[in-house]
């Protein structure tokens, strides 16, 4: 696969701020590389909200596949929350391009990006759940998660 998608966590908080504990992201494509930590302090997301903004991104690229199939070109801005960190999402002609600034990352299928972001976003989630580093939101990861899969299954795009 030529995309891959990489959270690490940097500063885990405990208790009631576990939620916001930061982290960055590199994403390595076939054409390029982003990595949040490029970026200095200003690239550090938190990561709880990050990896489910990202998901919730790349399902709704995924769940509008049949629409764009027809020439219409759908695009997702995401931004790593509490970072200046943008990643651009766009999907044509069952194509998924992703885009740091105006750099591509990749383009590649959307059955293979929905596998990527399967095995890299949804992977993520065990791992990031047994850090603590979620706080109160672990349902929020939990439902992305799930959402993510059930609009995987029924598109019929992996």
């Amino acid at each position: 696969m030529n995309l891959s998608f990489k959270f690490a966590l940097i500063e885990v908080l405990e208790g009631p701020s576990a939620e916001f504990s930061l982290g960055h992201l590199v994403v390595r494509g076939s054409a390029g590389t982003a990595d949040s930590t490029e970026r200095g302090p200003s690239g550090a997301m938190v990561v709880s909200l990050s990896v489910v903004d990202l998901l919730y991104s790349a399902q709704l690229l995924i769940a509008n596949h049949r629409r764009l199939a027809r020439g219409v070109e759908d695009r997702y801005e995401f931004i790593g929350a509490d970072s200046s960190f943008q990643l651009v999402l766009t999907q044509a002609r069952g194509q998924v391009a992703v885009h740091h600034g105006r750099v591509e990352i990749a383009s590649l299928p959307l059955a293979e990006f929905a596998s990527v972001c399967e095995r890299d976003l949804c992977g993520f989630e065990e791992s990031l759940l047994a850090t603590g580093a979620m706080g109160t939101a672990a349902g929020d990861l939990r439902a992305a998660v799930a959402d993510f899969r059930r609009v995987v299954a029924e598109t019929q795009v992996s």
